[in-house]
């Protein structure tokens, strides 16, 4: 039986498909390193937005009336309550 041997490529045709391997995958992985940067700043920026707009400077003061003095016998009564557990 005879056994055909498959033909090595050469060493130069190795070097040069690695060489087109690396050079397409270049542009994508810059391309990705670039977006991930400008998308770690924008969601900088929004989370410093959101901070300002929730801060409440801008926001109008409300009237909220006082409210009354709890009464005092009730006051009594509820830390007797708590006294006892």
């Amino acid at each position: 039986m005879t056994e055909k041997s498959i033909p090595e490529k050469s060493s130069h045709e190795n070097l040069i498909a690695i060489e087109l391997a690396i050079g397409l995958v270049t542009a994508p992985a810059l391309i990705a390193l670039v977006g991930a940067k400008v998308l770690a700043e924008a969601s900088h920026s929004l989370g410093r937005w959101s901070e300002e707009l929730f801060r409440g400077d801008r926001l109008p003061r409300l009237n909220v009336p006082p409210t009354p003095p709890p009464n005092p016998s009730l006051r009594h009564l509820i830390q007797a309550e708590l006294l006892k557990s």
